[in-house]
């Protein structure tokens, strides 16, 4: 079809997304989005052209698209109250069973698994040619960057120097064992206290046959408890302790008969030759890991229930993947408690790190005295020290949580995309700020029934209201919710719930109260649920029995947790 450009401007649309400096954009239309501008770069001694023979909609946004998918999935996960582990697939029992069946612990205490694999395993195709080709996309990147490049070097030689990855020749690999080759990359994470640079082995990619490693695994259920129960259990502690496994997923071993499907190739410089690796553990990437490594975590606690009941029970149920989060009633319970997850664990090749505490004497023990003057910098509570407690800013010297909101995108166009990954990225798993978020989730609600696309700018005057929710969502960094919620020593302890409706929202909140002998009494919240209404009409009556039924769902999780 042809269109004279007399009409060209008249199909203009609000959505315009900049791809790069020199000036390649996409401009909504009315017949859809469509790309304009020079694929010639613009450098210095170099006339090369950009040439694109194949356009597709699944290469654009992609990990902008990846990351909202998360944000979301975990957004949707914490408001939701009907999740239960205990009703198992078909796929997730057989890894189950798998995993009972194939598990090996060694004279050292390590554990050994093995990877759960689909019968269509055997349909893997060949990959190191794309391996190789990342690699090299990889070290292009790096070499614009001497201090990432430096600490992903040291990651790897890391990796080699520990046994957790080896050298294969493969000339002398003559087997017709299947081999699949991980391409990888690296991670920077800015708000880790350990790690800055992690690297992530791409266990999605496809192989010469259209299947990728992960197309040929299961996956596993979820064997500890959900978020919103650890949390809602941590604030009733006089005395919290935290702490993560080092490396936990590096410290599980894989059985020697599927190492081949974990390859991947390396080399210190451009000008090496391509060296062929394998590895060792549990490999971040893999769909699998998660559950290969907290199950191996569930495992160690089975194994000591008879003969260490409290620490057992301390990690069957207070681990959030590497996260340790219990506490005791006092200090020496604490310290002792900590003692037993220290020797257990390290029983099994497991070392826990990154102490806290809201009690300094916890912090002042160590398993032995070799470990004590290299631990104590971590275990020191100094005026600054937040940290970061599953999304959540616990101040150990306050023994108060509190929010870390910011945003950075206000000179990006505001499009219904922008505002979800916002509202999404807002963590609040108790409910403890719920009154500002619904705010949010109503604004959604109300660019839904405009039904503009996701990367089209909305309208002015939503531009206004979206501009001054976000000014005051930043007024939540100044909360301090106190973590513990109870009397020192309560003789008596009640839920209270209430719920309300509106003809916009409905929501339900539990209060805690505790009474002990001499009379006194300490009420708090300890957590809330909130729900847009539906934008088909509902009566206030039905609306309210709708907040009845959320108020009942989370007095029965309260209870339980």
């Amino acid at each position: 079809m042809l269109l004279g450009s007399g009409v060209f401007f008249s199909l203009l649309s609000s959505g315009k997304i900049e791809l790069n400096k020199f000036g390649l954009i996409l401009q909504q239309t009315k017949l859809g989005w469509i790309l304009a501008g020079p694929l010639q770069i613009p450098e210095s001694n170099s006339s090369e052209i950009v040439s694109c023979s194949n356009v597709a909609s699944n290469c654009l946004f992609t990990q902008n698209d990846k990351l909202l998918n998360e944000q979301l999935e975990r957004f949707w996960q914490i408001e939701d109250l009907s999740s239960d582990n205990t009703k198992l697939s078909n796929e997730e029992l057989d890894s189950e069973i798998h995993f009972r069946k194939h598990f090996e612990q060694d004279t050292t205490g390590r554990y050994t698994v093995q990877l759960p694999l689909k019968s269509n395993h055997t349909e893997l195709g060949e990959s190191v040619s794309t391996a190789i080709q990342r690699l090299k996309h990889l070290e292009s990147k790096l070499a614009r960057n001497d201090d990432l490049r430096k600490q992903y070097h040291e990651l790897l030689q890391e990796y080699e120097d520990l046994g957790h990855m080896s050298r294969v020749n493969i000339e002398l690999d003559k087997s017709n064992e299947i081999h699949n080759y991980l391409p990888h990359h690296a991670v920077v994470k800015e708000d880790s206290s350990t790690t800055r640079v992690r690297v992530v082995f791409d266990a999605s990619s496809k192989t010469a046959s259209g299947l990728s490693l992960n197309d040929v695994m299961m996956i596993g259920p979820a064997v500890q408890r959900n978020l919103f129960d650890i949390l809602v259990h941590l604030r009733i502690f006089n005395v919290v302790i935290t702490a993560d496994v080092a490396k936990m997923y590096r410290q599980i071993f894989l059985h020697e008969s599927q190492r081949n499907l974990q390859r991947i190739v390396w080399r210190k410089e451009p000008s090496e030759e391509i060296k062929h690796y394998q590895l060792n553990t549990i490999t971040y990437g893999t769909a699998s890991a998660s559950f290969l490594a907290t199950r191996t975590l569930h495992q160690i606690g089975l194994n000591c229930k008879n003969t260490e009941p409290i620490v057992s029970d301390a990690i069957l149920n207070n681990f959030y993947m590497d996260d340790l989060i219990c506490g005791a009633s006092t200090i020496e319970d604490a310290i002792e408690l900590k003692s037993g997850l220290e020797r257990v664990l390290s029983n099994s090749g497991l070392t826990l790190r990154k102490w806290r505490s809201n009690k300094q004497e916890v912090l002042n023990t160590s398993l032995n005295k070799e470990s004590e003057n290299e631990s104590q910098s971590q275990y020191v509570i100094s005026s600054d020290m937040k940290r970061k407690t599953l999304g959540i800013y616990w101040d150990t010297k306050t023994d108060i949580f509190q929010y870390l909101i910011t945003y950075k995108d206000l000179k990006k166009p505001i499009t219904k995309k922008v505002i979800l990954s916002t509202i999404a990225t807002i963590f609040d798993p108790l409910g403890l700020i719920c009154p500002c978020i619904i705010r949010g989730k109503l604004f959604l609600q109300r660019l839904w029934q405009l039904k503009i696309d996701w990367n089209e700018e909305i309208p002015g005057d939503f531009q206004d209201i979206w501009r001054d929710f976000i000014d005051t969502l930043t007024d939540i960094n100044k909360i301090q919710i106190p973590r513990h919620v109870i009397l020192t020593k309560p003789s008596r302890l009640y839920l209270h719930g209430f719920s309300d409706g509106s003809e916009v929202a409905y929501g339900a909140c539990i209060y805690i109260v505790s009474t002990d002998d001499s009379g006194h009494s300490l009420s708090n919240l300890i957590c809330s649920k909130s729900r847009v209404s539906p934008i088909k009409t509902i009566s206030l009556p039905r609306l309210e029995l709708c907040a009845a039924l959320l108020l009942a769902q989370l007095m029965n999780t309260v209870r339980q947790a």
